[in-house]
């Protein structure tokens, strides 16, 4: 007779975690496999892809003009018929460079330092945007968005070219955040020093200019001012920056620049149709700068990143030098994404809105972006061509998608009932 077996019972079922516990479990897991792609991507950039003799060597020609600056020498004479990269900073710009540049006769002993301070930069910048918009410090997001930036080009080339970027689009975030918090002359000031380095970045001043930050202005105007006044006795012949330099600045070079200016005079197209596209793109600027107004209290953080993005976009376009690493200051704007993702809400309760919602918008930043050539041999002038002017096309399509997006908003606006021009409500804000 075959023994008796006990029948064994399975176990009861576990209950089911708290779904703050199970979020909290995704994140950890999403956190594991973003960070050794975040510390990967920083190292090859900044050790092994830095370390290679570049095509392009912005920071060689910065640290001599820094160094001719220290020693007594004239600063401004080059050989501006060559395609070797220019030393194009203001007394100004130089004279705050200096700490940075002008502590050591050594040139790697400097750049390294410089690069890893872009690097630390450009981190830092990231953090801060993506605690600007809310997303928490341990969110996995923060290392996807840190390994994400350094696999693109403009942060590659920066950090590649050893040049300023970094810490201009650190200084660009700061003054954002500062001025979202009332700190006007504290912003004010940041982007004062980022003007008196990078002139590109002054259309900013109209961000604190619409909220009636008028110190805040005053001290962006004054910190550029004050350094070259300050700079002007402390180099020799400092009037060569307009006599050599500025002239020099004016004209529009047929390589390596994706602006209008450069794009059509590299395809050797006609000054009228130049012209009339700088007119259509300043228009597109106009329109969408004022539309955007009616979002400046009911989502400062959209208004001001949008606003900011539509004006720089319009700068690098419309200028005479357009470089596409300049895309970097964009980043304000691919964060704002982080409201429509995670359910914010405006002043008026309504969903949070961002132009990076929009399929032109991201088209445009990842023509903008992407690191790999698209050049082949399959399709050698087409896709050359292509390569060329893609910068141009993504800055387009980025500046359109902002403009059609406050366009688009502002009809839903006026369709929901809503006055076209905001009006101040009796306690004193403003509404939509």
């Amino acid at each position: 007779m075959s023994p008796t077996r006990t029948a064994i019972e399975p176990p009861p079922p576990a209950a089911p975690a708290p779904p703050g516990a199970a979020a909290g479990r995704v994140n950890r897991i999403l956190a594991t496999l973003a960070w050794p792609l975040a510390i990967i991507a920083i190292l090859q950039r900044a050790v092994f892809h830095a370390a290679d003799t570049s095509t392009t060597d912005d920071f060689t020609t910065v640290f001599s003009a820094v160094r001719r600056f220290v020693e007594g020498d004239f600063v401004y004479r080059q050989d501006y018929q060559s395609v070797l990269p220019h030393y194009l900073y203001s007394p100004g710009g130089t004279l705050v460079l200096t700490p940075l540049l002008g502590w050591t006769d050594e040139v790697d002993a400097s750049r390294t330092l410089f690069l890893w301070l872009q690097v630390g930069a450009i981190i830092a910048a990231i953090l801060l945007l993506l605690r600007w918009v809310g997303v928490p410090a341990r969110s996995w997001l923060t290392p996807a968005a840190i390994g994400a930036a350094f696999l693109t080009e403009t942060v590659t080339n920066t950090v590649a070219f050893t040049n300023v970027n970094g810490l201009l689009l650190l200084a660009e975030v700061a003054f954002l955040m500062l001025l979202g918090r009332g700190r006007g002359i504290a912003a004010g000031l940041i982007l004062g020093l980022a003007i008196t380095v990078k002139p590109v970045v002054a259309p900013l001043l109209f961000l604190p200019f619409a909220r009636r930050r008028f110190a805040a202005v005053a001290a962006g105007v004054a910190v550029p001012v004050v350094a070259n006044l300050a700079a002007w006795p402390l180099m020799r012949a400092p009037g060569e920056y307009f006599t050599l330099t500025v002239p020099y600045l004016g004209q529009v070079r047929d390589y390596a620049n994706v602006s209008l200016a450069g794009q059509f005079v590299f395809f050797g197209a006609s000054p009228r149709w130049l012209a009339l596209w700088q007119a259509v793109i300043a228009a597109i600027v106009v329109l969408g700068v004022a539309l955007l107004l009616r979002w400046m209290d009911r989502d400062p953080r959209m208004w001001s990143a949008a606003t900011a993005a539509l004006l720089l976009t319009g700068v690098f376009l419309l200028g005479s030098l357009g470089q596409m690493y300049y895309t970097m200051l964009l980043f304000p704007l691919v964060a704002t994404v982080a409201g429509p993702l995670t359910g914010a809400v405006d002043a008026l309760g309504e969903p949070a809105r961002s132009p990076m919602t929009a399929w032109p918008a991201v088209a445009g930043l990842v023509l903008c972006v992407w690191y790999d050539s698209f050049a082949t041999n399959a399709w050698p002038l087409g896709s050359y061509w292509f390569e060329v002017g893609r910068g141009t096309i993504g800055w387009i399509l980025i500046a359109a998608a902002i403009t059609g997006c406050a366009v688009k908003w502002t009809i839903e606006d006026l369709a929901a009932g809503r006055p076209l021009l905001p009006g101040l409500t009796p306690g004193g804000g403003r509404r939509g």
